[in-house]
């Protein structure tokens, strides 16, 4: 034992009496009574004849912070008068705080004495003692405001060795390292905690004006940005291809640059009887029936007498209806003439070409493309018809300023046939389903509409539960009801304040971002019971602005912390290629940024209101009403307040007791009493401690993990876009028709050729060698028109018949020619772009994809094989702005497939390396970071395998909740670890004193969280079931590592 740490047994254990009372004393005492027979029992111990040493004219600001083994932190402080302190004084004040004996030689001693360090530098005695005691000194100014609080304080036994299995013979060099790094940490911590205060300096003095003009603040930027930028974003086109993609360029360029009309506005028709052979005659009656009513609605003749004559100058196409009437060229009266019995009416749709005109290229007439007009359909060996499931129609309206108008009349027409034919169903069986251009983004609005009443009922719920369970009691007055609705507004008033800027800002809204209500008000009230959890354990003796300002510095930077974290794993979202999850990101991380500033004031203020109630002993929810003060209410409140001392420091020393009892009580606060979470906790934490269920919480552990991993393996990709609308929604009805009763499976997409000269005949057998090439894929199927098959054999005809006139026109005029055949035209008008001058700019083909499109897989093989194809044509070599491509609109989608795998592994280590640099640089010891980043990991496999059991995949919705779970999950760790750091005593006592003090919050946080987001279950879209689904799991795992998990390998292997 070192002789400098050893001193006589009187001096020992006068020392530790002094410690003894400190370690038992909460906030700022003044114990000058005690400082004073302290001095006079060393006196009779060790006479000194150096009156100094006892002169008392002058008293010293004296802060200690030290720790015994198992014992609580203590903070005492003795007021300062203007004298100042001799330095015998200061040399008695430093020897009477710190024992030297060798069972405190390893702790480390924070003493802050006003004007003290500029003496103790000239004492090279004390500077020794100093570095050998690990001192650290500062003026009482700066410390003053990070001083321990109780036994729940942030002290400076930081600063002992706590890395695992270590003990307090530590090589000095390394234990000199880590109390500077550990330094640097608490000195960001009391910048930090000076900011907190800083920001909630108005809130705590004029709480009034606080919620008054935050309220005001919130509801005028809601408003500006409804009636500003506020826009709605449903087309998946905008919402899911990567960024600067290829698909996404290929667009820009087809809509903007490109001289192909545009699409016009299709409407599709599917009319079966449930898988019932439908061939016959009654079904193409119906299908006249279908057209008649689409086209005799008011405008349509119109739209397209205007679009036949003008739509040239306008890049707009011509009406067009492609059906079985096509047998009988649309005309009612041939059909009638035609067709007298079902035989009739099979032998016609049995053929191979539609009657009318022939040309050179169609001699026996236009070749039928029959699964666009009959689904599933079978032939005998003689080529008639047998069977079909479906008769398919499409309409194409091309664009005009009357075009969606038009459209919207349509779909309100078709609606009433749909349910025309719903209600004879049962008795004919036929059933007629629909949709339109405008279709999906009309259901996708519904939905989010449809879902908006979610958002007041989660308030409800959520306040409900923080009422009657976290913060109400059964008193008129000490209930705290009202609080709770006022942590509930606090959310919700941080909500309109995110959402209005937003919205001013342009940021798009979508139905993801639907989501960020129901996430926020787990996470706002998470902060806002952790706040008043600390807030209500601190003495209830002391003014509010003294309260609160030691709540901040019990829990301040563990709020921060987790919402940093939280705000890092948006933030990193923000950086998504992905549009839909970037934009939800915009929402999130400023949605939590918010809401904490709107905790540390708004909901500071509102505590300040209420504490000013029962001061004013008025009732609570009618604080109109002031309560009689009852005596027996005063003596249960002095006895629950007792009980409470107890339950939170042990007993006082009957000096320190007596010091409180002398001082005069300005004020009238609610008895503490230990809420049945708390309870539950601290029974939990000694059921946790005990070997047999630390045995089985293990094993639990390691199989869950285990299961985990092998679950999350067989995770694979899908993408259903018909989520994304109602449950009830005709679109879903449509499309599980169309999979069933159809050979529609794959999709449409097409073939382009841009910027070559069209008319080159080597260009020509390059365009003809890709698309033999792109067949060959296996992919795509050999296409029914293709435009320079047809002009190749026209243009031979020419050839041959012409007097000339033909071999001399150019190419340009040649294809003008070419389009003048009504076949022709009708066939290839949309595929050949011209510009004004009627000069050929680009062509395409159109291609069906043999794929079904609900595979995600087999569509993600797809479009790697034909993009492989297009890379490797010789005319795209050296350029990233391919001549030869295939595009369709749902390449955006499989662009996403492509891309979401390897985005998410980035974004997910991007997140766990983030999260475990905060906790580098904010918990003050480094050996955070080992339990932090195994625990955060395995927390994210379990959310995957959960992902599978669960029954969902990965698509965009599960990726958007992966991403967010890092940010939302950590919460529940770094709570843990950080009260942890900051308990004392052995690894027992540490995890009994974290479970007790922040368990209870945990707990009810993650039961609001889950409270917030039950609603989601009740939504009529599968996208927000999903992520009910999902965050269910993320709070499930969050709560068994955090309440369960962590603290048992804390007791086990845990810093001591």
């Amino acid at each position: 034992m070192n002789s400098n740490t050893t001193t006589s047994k009187g001096k020992d254990e006068g020392d530790q009496a002094f410690l003894d009372v400190w370690d038992n004393v909460e906030g700022e005492v003044d114990v000058d009574d005690l400082i004073e027979e302290q001095q006079t029992q060393k006196e009779k111990e060790h006479p000194s004849n150096d009156d100094d040493a006892t002169n008392s004219g002058g008293k010293a600001t004296l802060t200690v912070v030290a720790m015994t083994n198992g014992a609580a932190a203590a903070t005492g402080a003795l007021a300062a008068t203007p004298e100042k302190p001799t330095k015998d004084q200061q040399q008695q004040a430093l020897e009477a705080s710190t024992p030297l004996t060798e069972a405190t030689s390893s702790h480390y001693y924070d003493v802050g004495v006003e004007d003290l360090d500029e003496d103790l530098e000239d004492n090279e005695d004390n500077q020794q003692k100093k570095q050998q005691l690990n001192v650290h000194v500062e003026t009482d100014d700066e410390y003053d405001d990070y001083e321990a609080d109780g036994p729940n304080g942030r002290s400076s036994y930081f600063m002992q060795n706590t890395i695992p299995g270590s003990s307090s013979n530590n090589n000095d060099t390394n234990q000199q390292q880590h109390n500077a790094w550990t330094r640097c940490v608490l000195h960001l911590h009391r910048i930090i905690t000076k900011l907190l205060l800083c920001i909630s300096h108005v809130a705590i003095h004029y709480p009034r004006i606080t919620v008054i003009a935050l309220s005001g603040v919130s509801i005028g930027l809601l408003a500006a940005g409804i009636f500003t930028n506020f826009t709605v974003e449903n087309d998946n086109h905008d919402l899911w291809p990567p960024v600067e993609s290829l698909s996404v360029t290929q667009t820009e360029w087809l809509y903007q640059e490109s001289r192909f009309n545009y699409n016009p506005v299709l409407m599709d028709v599917l009319l079966h009887k449930k898988g019932a052979n439908v061939l016959g005659q009654e079904g193409p009656q119906r299908v006249f029936d279908i057209v008649d009513k689409f086209t005799s609605q008011s405008g349509y003749k119109q739209g397209c007498a205007w679009a036949e004559r003008f739509g040239h100058l306008y890049w707009v196409g011509q009406c067009h209806i492609d059906s079985v009437a096509d047998f009988w060229l649309e005309r009612q009266a041939i059909f009638d003439a035609q067709v007298q019995t079902d035989k009739d009416a099979i032998r016609q749709m049995s053929q191979l070409y539609y009657p009318g005109p022939t040309t050179a290229a169609y001699p026996d007439g236009v070749p039928v493309d029959v699964p666009a007009i009959l689904g599933n359909t079978v032939r005998d060996a003689n080529g008639t018809l047998t069977s079909a499931d479906s008769y398919l129609i499409q309409f194409a309206i091309p664009w005009s300023n009357v075009t969606l108008a038009f459209e919207r009349e349509a779909i309100t027409r078709m609606l009433q046939l749909r349910d025309d034919y719903a209600a004879v169903e049962d008795t004919e069986g036929w059933v007629m389903e629909f949709r339109s251009f405008s279709s999906y983004a009309d259901e996708f609005n519904r939905a989010i509409i449809a879902d908006l009443w979610l958002i007041p009922v989660a308030a409800v719920i959520v306040a409900a539960f923080t009422v009657l369970f976290a913060f109400g009691k059964c008193h008129k007055v000490y209930s705290r009801g009202l609080l709770g609705v006022g942590a509930v507004l606090t959310i919700v008033a941080s909500l309109m304040t995110t959402f209005g800027i937003l919205f001013i800002c342009g940021v798009p809204f979508t139905a993801q971002t639907i989501m960020v209500p129901f996430l926020m008000f787990g996470i706002g009230l998470d902060d806002a019971f952790i706040i008043y959890g600390s807030y209500n354990r601190k003495d209830p003796n002391k003014d509010i602005p003294t309260r609160i300002k030691s709540t901040f510095k019990d829990v301040g930077i563990s709020i921060f912390l987790t919402s940093l974290t939280s705000m890092l794993a948006f933030v990193l979202g923000t950086f998504s290629s992905i549009p839909a999850v970037r934009w939800l990101c915009l929402y999130a991380f400023p949605a939590v940024g918010i809401d904490f500033f709107y905790q540390i004031t708004f909901f500071v203020a509102l505590i300040v209101l209420d504490e000013k109630r029962i001061q004013a002993n008025r009732m609570d929810y009618c604080t109109c009403f002031t309560v009689p003060q009852d005596d027996d209410d005063d003596d249960d409140h002095k006895k629950n307040n007792n009980q409470q001392d107890e339950n939170n420091g042990g007993e006082l020393v009957e000096e320190a007791q007596q010091q409180h009892e002398d001082e005069p009580t300005t004020t009238t606060t609610a008895p503490q009493q230990t809420h049945i979470a708390d309870r539950l906790m601290g029974w939990w934490s000694n059921q946790l401690l005990k070997p047999a269920v630390q045995t089985i919480a293990m094993l639990a552990f390691l199989g869950l993990s285990a299961a985990s991993i092998y679950f999350a393996t067989k995770l694979d990709q899908e993408f259903d876009f018909t989520a994304l609308v109602p449950a009830d929604s005709y679109l879903k009805e449509y499309y599980d028709s169309l999979d069933d009763y159809t050979k529609v499976t794959g999709m449409m997409t097409q073939a382009y050729f841009k910027d070559v000269d069209q008319g080159d005949r080597n260009i020509q057998k390059q365009m003809v060698q890709y698309i033999d090439e792109l067949v060959a894929t296996g992919e795509v199927a050999e296409p029914a028109y293709f435009w320079l098959r047809d002009f190749t054999l026209y243009s031979n005809q020419q050839y041959s018949e012409s007097n000339g006139t033909f071999p001399s026109m150019n190419f340009d005029q040649q294809i003008n020619e070419f389009l003048k055949d009504p076949i022709y035209y009708e066939l290839y008008d949309e595929d050949i772009g011209r510009s004004r001058q009627r000069t050929v700019q680009e062509t395409r083909v159109n291609l069906r994809m043999l794929v079904d499109a609900k595979d995600s897989k087999a569509s993600v093989d797809m479009l790697s094989a034909v993009r492989e194809v297009s890379g490797a044509q010789p005319i795209n070599q050296g350029i990233d702005d391919w001549k030869f491509f295939t595009y369709s609109g749902e390449y955006h989608v499989y662009e996403f497939y492509r891309e979401v795998v390897e985005e998410l592994v980035f974004t997910s280590l991007m997140g766990v390396l983030s999260v475990n640099l905060i906790a580098l640089f904010f918990i003050p010891h480094w050996t955070a970071v080992l339990f932090i980043f195994p625990f955060i990991s395995l927390l994210y496999i379990n959310m995957l395998g959960f992902l599978y059991i669960s029954g969902v995949q990965i698509n965009a919705i599960s990726y958007i909740t992966l991403v967010m779970s890092i940010g939302l999950m950590v919460d529940y760790i770094m709570h843990i670890l950080m009260r942890y750091y900051d308990s004392k005593g052995t690894r027992e006592e540490r995890v009994r004193e974290t479970m007790s003090s922040m368990g209870a919050s945990i707990f009810l946080g993650a039961a609001s969280t889950f409270l917030g987001i039950m609603a989601l279950a009740l939504s009529t879209s599968d996208i927000l079931q999903n992520i009910f689904v999902s965050v269910v799991g993320l709070i499930s795992f969050g709560v068994v590592n955090g309440l369960i998990f962590l603290p048992v390998v804390l007791s086990l292997v845990g810093p001591q």
